[in-house]
């Protein structure tokens, strides 16, 4: 049996648990290549770590093994990060093969509710952080404050004598962690002030912890050599800038031989080593650790990985965004909780995905409802660009209004609103002459764009549908007004043939399944044409619910739930379908019901 990992750091740790020999992959498949280590048959070869094994490595690993008769066991966790080259193939295996032998309890932790919180993680489950908050895991402030508590909290662990890790999700965080902990270190009189540049801006003297970054088997200390992600202790500056380090054991203190890094190896290669990235961190097990995370870039992968890799405590430190860095004239959403931004995060995956899993995305993804629903919306939204500037051009807007309109970031919404109050039945001119004057020039806080489309929306919800409504696809999505060009009424028409035979293709599907939101639907009529009448009302119904992700047994769920006016408009053609279905079952049960002169005599 041998052991293989993507890194070298990683196949030490598999020979030493195993007591077998290992190797990094890059240097298995180099000497293979020269024919110098070659597999033989009946072998075993352990692949630690395959999620972040390349996918061309994997592939000559294992062709390679076939050849001979050995055995290839990829070990992993495909919910961790993904490699740096092309990879994904971990994943696939995973997902495409029946019956994955997995690990059934969790380990590593040492109390029992982050066994169970750790794959809640690891799914993408948001009901996972509570117990996390509960716990006092999670801490949010702004991105000075954070960086201070994480290195405050590292700082005590380190002391105490625990192995710790402070984690970034980025290199520039990891570098401004860094500069902090060298800051405090020299202030309190452990590190030295002088010290050797290195290639990320930061500065390495004697009494530093640093890491190594790149494999250098010329660099030994006789027992082992120098490998990615290694950490040390500058022992030793000399005048050449090359650094003698010991390499850093349990609770972070120095062990063993010391060696010296050349120069140029430091220049290029070296990192201070307070604070590492996720990449770095994975497969790392230690007592405590402390993830600064940023949940406008962070994914879930990324959360997963900081959060699993103390074994007594790990905490997140989470950056709130500054408020004055927000686009004033953007809509900003509600104030978020902790818990909010950290489920947007576990809702965000970075993983990468094989080719034969790209292709079929892509693939899937270009004939999709959704897609093709979102390619409508701008179809329909370009053919009425120059009909809406003409409306607005002779809108009596009150002085210096209409050039605030026109450059306004909320153009788009207006022009939403104009298409959803005439596709409701009402002149977009007469609303908007009745409207317009009302406006004022804009600030920061009343752009009269969006106060001019807030108003048309609410004179669309109060108006009763008017006589002139537009046909909608599927009795759903508003059809834009004519005359359009003849290409682009091509190109709408056959989006909207395929949105209407996906969207009955969910009502076969729901009846299949037997999904409970059509019970309040009736039972489709028998009878052939008040049966086609049931799927077509139905089919709104449908894709109402695959368009605003609609789930439970309510046919259009919660109305609280509406957040968005295209979405309460698009309700209320789908409502209109729900009570077209209604009356059809009540005319239906009334004509099968036997006359007086067919009724049975008793």
């Amino acid at each position: 049996m041998i052991g293989l990992a993507p890194s070298a750091a990683a196949a030490e740790v598999l020979g030493d648990s195993l007591g077998v020999r290992a190797e990094n992959t890059a240097k298995f498949l180099h000497e293979h290549h020269h024919g110098r280590w070659n597999l033989e048959s009946g072998q075993l070869v352990l692949v630690d770590e395959s999620s972040l094994a390349g996918t061309l490595a994997l592939d000559r690993i294992a062709a390679h093994a076939a050849e001979v008769g050995a055995k290839v066991v990829l070990i992993g966790d495909w919910a961790q990060l993904s490699a740096v080259e092309t990879g994904g193939a971990f994943g696939t295996l995973v997902r495409d093969r029946h019956q994955v032998p997995e690990l059934t309890d969790v380990r590593r932790f040492a109390h029992d509710w982050e066994k169970t919180a750790s794959l809640g993680l690891r799914h993408g489950r948001p009901d996972a952080l509570k117990s996390y908050n509960g716990q006092g895991r999670l801490i949010e402030d702004d991105a000075e404050t954070m960086q201070d508590a994480i290195y405050t909290a590292w700082r005590a662990d380190r002391d105490a004598g625990l192995r710790t890790l402070m984690i970034a999700g980025t290199g520039e965080m990891v570098a401004e962690l860094n500069e902090r902990a060298r800051a405090d270190l020299l202030t309190a009189g452990r590190v030295e002030a002088e010290g050797v540049r290195l290639h990320d801006g930061t500065t390495a003297g004697v009494g530093d912890l640093v890491v190594t970054r790149l494999n250098d088997r010329r660099l030994t200390t006789g027992r082992t050599w120098v490998k990615n992600g290694d950490r040390w202790q500058v022992t030793h500056r000399y005048e050449d800038g090359s650094l003698a380090v010991r390499r850093l054991g349990k609770g972070d203190q120095p062990r063993g031989k010391a060696l010296v890094l050349p120069a140029k190896y430091v220049r290029e290669e070296l990192e201070l080593g307070y604070a590492s990235t996720v990449h770095r961190a994975q497969g790392a097990s230690v007592d405590t650790a402390h993830a600064l995370v940023d949940p406008e870039k962070a994914a879930r992968e990324l959360f997963y990985v900081a959060m699993t890799r103390g074994k007594h405590r790990n905490h997140a430190y989470v950056i709130v965004p500054d408020p004055h860095e927000v686009e004033p004239h953007l809509d900003q959403r509600g104030p978020l909780t902790i818990l909010d931004r950290l489920a947007e995060v576990l809702g965000r995956s970075d993983a990468d995905l094989s080719a034969t899993e790209t292709l079929k995305l892509e693939v899937d993804r270009h004939t999709s409802l959704s897609t093709l629903m979102d390619e409508y919306d701008v179809l329909a939204r370009e053919t009425q660009i120059d009909r809406w500037a003409t409306l607005l051009d002779v809108a009596p807007f009150a002085e210096d209004v209409a050039d605030d309109v026109f450059t306004s970031p909320y153009y788009e919404r207006l022009e939403a609103a104009l298409a959803r109050h005439e596709a409701a039945g009402h002149l977009a001119s007469v609303a908007l002459n009745a409207l317009a004057p009302r406006l004022t020039p804009g600030d920061e806080q009343t752009d009269p764009a969006a106060q001019l489309a807030t108003m048309l929306d609410q004179a669309t919800g109060q108006l009763s549908p008017g006589k002139n409504r537009r046909r909608r696809v599927a009795g759903l999505i508003a059809t834009p007004a004519r005359p359009i060009p003849d290409d682009m009424q091509t190109a709408l028409d056959e989006r909207q043939a395929l949105i209407e035979a996906r969207a009955r293709r969910l009502v076969n599907d729901a009846e299949q399944a037997g999904a409970a939101w059509l019970l309040p639907l009736g039972k489709p009529p028998s009878v052939s044409r008040a049966r086609a009448q049931w799927q077509t009302e139905a089919a709104t119904i449908a894709l109402y619910r695959h368009r605003y992700d609609i789930g439970g047994s309510s046919p259009l769920g919660d109305a609280k739930s509406i957040r968005t006016p295209e979405q309460a408009a698009e309700r209320r053609a789908a409502q209109a379908a729900l009570v077209r279905l209604r009356q059809l079952s009540t005319r239906t049960a009334s004509s099968q019901r036997p006359s007086i002169d067919q009724a049975p005599r008793l």
